[in-house]
């Protein structure tokens, strides 16, 4: 019962953050704002789509003071054995942008870098995807197309069971939490 407590005032802190992080990030250009991208995959979204009973959720964060980003992909359901960011607007197949790379036995994909200027407008029109591939479908099993929001609270209550896994998610869900 405390487990569930803590985790509930957990989600409900995080559902508050988040709040005011969008309310903020309409208004000015404070440069101390990271710009955060997510995304909910499954095989619906696919070119062409397929019927994968495999999910994901992945979060890429920018910090606009010098374009280095974060990215990560937590999946379930899939037999993963890559997974990039791609290029290309809902409905294509397009190229990849960034690969991510896992830990032996994890379910979570991570990259980190710098965004070049084209990249980031790229990213800001909408033309960025994750896609996760697998043996069964090599071009790509679950896909979501990245958008310029906060993790929903069921986005980041998955990103939460895998915390532990990933050094770069943990820092990822803490710059999350200190936007304000």
């Amino acid at each position: 019962m405390k487990a569930f407590i803590t985790k509930s005032l957990f989600l409900r802190g995080m559902l508050l953050l988040l709040v005011a992080l969008t309310a903020g990030c309409g208004g000015g250009d404070d440069a101390r704002l990271r710009f955060i991208y997510s995304a909910s995959l499954d095989g619906a979204q696919e070119v062409p789509p397929n019927a994968s009973a495999g999910r994901g959720t992945g979060v890429l964060i920018v910090d606009p003071t010098d374009n280095a980003f974060t990215a990560s992909i937590v999946t379930t359901g899939v037999a993963d054995n890559a997974a990039h960011v791609h290029e290309g607007v809902p409905g294509t197949a397009g190229p990849v942008v960034i690969p991510l790379t896992k830990a032996q036995g994890s379910v979570v994909w991570t990259a980190s870098g710098t965004l070049t200027a084209a990249q980031l407008a790229s990213l800001e029109r909408g033309d960025y995807y994750f896609n996760v591939h697998s043996p069964t479908f090599p071009a790509g099993e679950i896909r979501g197309q990245l958008q310029r929001r906060a993790p929903t609270a069921e986005q980041l209550q998955q990103l939460q069971q895998f915390v532990q896994q990933s050094d770069l998610l943990r820092t990822q869900l803490d710059q999350i939490r200190q936007q304000q």
